[in-house]
């Protein structure tokens, strides 16, 4: 049996690591889970102005620390959602942040301007192409790994999902976290649909299927070690690979090769 990372647990109490983190007998995937469910239902979907007014006023820094408001409600679209749920299981899970992280954590930067792709921590994530996978490969908050037939997929994994084969300028993407799979037949080993969670469709936050066949290339991303975060502030401004793709073409494999995404899963 492979040994995965998510089964590596981290205590949230009942032992503090000589870093002074916390770790807990629960997976970064199950807060993640946790924290989905905290986010209101529906809204509807936008890419306008108001969704990204919505998200801004969303992530908030209070005295130096973090405030993640899931509560409001409004239009949203796919990378905000998941990135509105990866910070609040990062909030949930109660991690020590450095001074001065909390505001690398927000959409715009300190003169309130907001942050293009691969500018900054949600520049990346915002970003056309690997966007997440090059959040965890840049902070080191976990792995990246390919797995086309589910075989190592978890529910709570971050899921890039390309519609066609291009990455970049003219890409289909959807940023997504992995929840599920229904098999062929009820005893059926191959796929048949693929579930997960996102802003979506008309309709806004929820879960949505598709047939395995609609989903051209795929990258996961896992996190198992979220005290990285604390990574964000030697974060160099900009990613110039994920910045250029606004503008130009690029390719799975290079994505693949960029992230550092591993092609077989195996525990880093």
């Amino acid at each position: 049996m492979t040994i995965l990372p998510s089964m590596k647990k981290f205590l949230l109490s009942s032992a503090i690591l000589s870093s002074g983190y916390a770790i807990a007998e629960t997976t970064f995937n199950e807060v993640l889970l946790k924290a989905m469910k905290e986010l209101h239902q529906g809204g509807g979907y936008s890419v306008k102005k108001p969704a990204s007014d919505l998200l801004k006023a969303s992530i908030r820094v209070e005295k130096d620390k973090l405030v993640v408001d899931m509560t409001a409600k409004g239009p949203t679209y796919c990378s905000g959602a998941t990135y509105l749920a990866f910070l609040k299981a990062v909030d949930n899970v109660n991690l020590k942040l450095a001074t001065g992280v909390a505001s690398r954590l927000r959409t715009v930067d300190e003169n309130e301007r907001w942050l293009g792709d691969g500018y900054g921590l949600w520049g990346r994530w915002n970003a056309n192409g690997p966007g997440t996978a090059m959040v965890v490969k840049e902070l080191d908050l976990g792995v990246n790994f390919l797995d086309d037939d589910f075989s190592e997929a978890k529910a709570g994994d971050f899921l890039k999902i390309f519609w066609t084969t291009a990455v970049g300028r003219k890409e289909r993407g959807h940023s997504v976290v992995f929840t599920r799979v229904i098999p062929e037949g009820a005893i059926g080993r191959r796929v048949k649909q693929v579930c997960y969670w996102s802003s979506q469709g008309t309709v806004g936050i929820g879960e949505d299927c598709k047939e395995r066949d609609e989903l051209k290339n795929m990258i996961f991303s896992r996190i198992t070690k979220p005290w990285n975060i604390n990574k964000v502030k030697s974060l160099p401004a900009k990613n110039d690979y994920l910045a250029s793709l606004l503008k130009t073409e690029s390719s799975f494999e290079e994505a693949v090769k960029m992230t550092g995404t591993l092609k077989k899963f195996k525990t880093k």
